[in-house]
């Protein structure tokens, strides 16, 4: 789960960057960045927590449902005001990490910590 964090606060911070390149273009409407800073939000809020038990996990695949939400509302408001090809390729590939993460810890959602040596014994019957 460390790795999916770790992937999941690169994702964070390359998506508050990419929102802020949307607030310094005048030529985009200010719902695509609010957008954009609330879906970097949602996955900065769960990030410095640890996610050893399924409720941590649950809770970094609900941020990351939360982040998918929030990248397809300001691609939805590009595609509505023609924002650019620029501003809706780079979101569409927000979107395509964003769904990536979100499939990578549905699956591990249920998964519980176990020592490397758990369960030695008793694989003998």
């Amino acid at each position: 789960m460390s790795r999916l964090r770790l992937t999941a606060a690169a994702l964070a911070v390359l998506t508050l960057l990419v929102s802020g390149l949307f607030w310094m273009n005048a030529d985009i409407n200010a719902g695509i960045p609010a957008g954009t800073s609330a879906a970097a939000l949602s996955l900065a809020v769960v990030l410095p927590f640890g996610a050893n038990d399924p409720r941590g996990r649950k809770r970094v695949f609900a941020a990351l449902v939360a982040f998918l939400v929030a990248v397809a509302l300001s691609l939805w408001i590009a595609l509505q005001t023609m924002a650019g090809y620029g501003a809706m390729g780079v979101l569409a590939g927000l979107l395509g990490a964003g769904m990536v993460l979100a499939v990578w810890s549905f699956r591990t959602r249920n998964r519980r910590r176990r020592s490397a040596w758990a369960d030695y014994y008793d694989a003998a019957g």
